[in-house]
């Protein structure tokens, strides 16, 4: 479990250096089109493509970083309310079922992107290959289903603590409602 949490731990940093130069990157790009529009009158002909790039990595990449966080939306009125024994089953059962689709989705976008490698997309303006970027949506899916089966494994091993997070615990989430309230 210590290996398994060590690799964690360095996925993280992979994933908060993706999603931090990702946003950096399009607010470059943003902005750079816009002064470059409005002094220069052109747009840069990649800017698009590039944004586009960025939007997905960072979307893809971000699903997992939520994941491990618990800052994704959760519907959590009856979990509240629920005895510890019925949280950590709930727990069990939504953290396996999402790994387990998060994993198939991994397989059909791994598929996509197979298809489109052998298609030979490029894109328009840079010419860069459309695999390249779109490799980032099974990578995403991938890394949240480790991040769900991780809390499953997390929430098995550790029956006082409910992890609704591989880095966030129940516990961590009522004191962050008390800190905004």
């Amino acid at each position: 479990m210590r290996a398994l949490l060590k690799l964690n731990k360095g996925l993280r940093y992979i994933e908060e250096f993706i999603l931090g130069y990702g946003v950096l990157a399009m607010a470059a790009m943003l902005i750079g089109n816009t002064l470059s529009r409005t002094v220069f009158g052109n747009s840069w002909r990649f800017a698009e493509e590039v944004g586009q790039m960025l939007m997905v990595i960072v979307c893809f990449v971000g699903i997992s970083y939520a994941a491990r966080i618990a800052r994704h939306i959760v519907m959590s009125a009856i979990f509240d309310l629920s005895p510890h024994g019925v949280k950590k089953l709930f727990l069990y059962v939504s953290s396996l079922i999402t790994g387990f689709v998060m994993l198939y989705l991994a397989y059909l976008s791994a598929e996509y992107v197979l298809t489109v490698y052998q298609s030979a997309r490029i894109t328009p303006a840079l010419r860069i290959p459309m695999w390249t970027f779109y490799s980032f949506v099974p990578l995403g899916f991938f890394f949240t289903a480790v991040q769900y089966l991780l809390i499953l494994l997390l929430n098995i091993t550790d029956q006082k603590e409910l992890y609704l997070g591989s880095e966030k615990k129940a516990s961590d989430r009522d004191e962050d409602v008390v800190a905004t309230l």
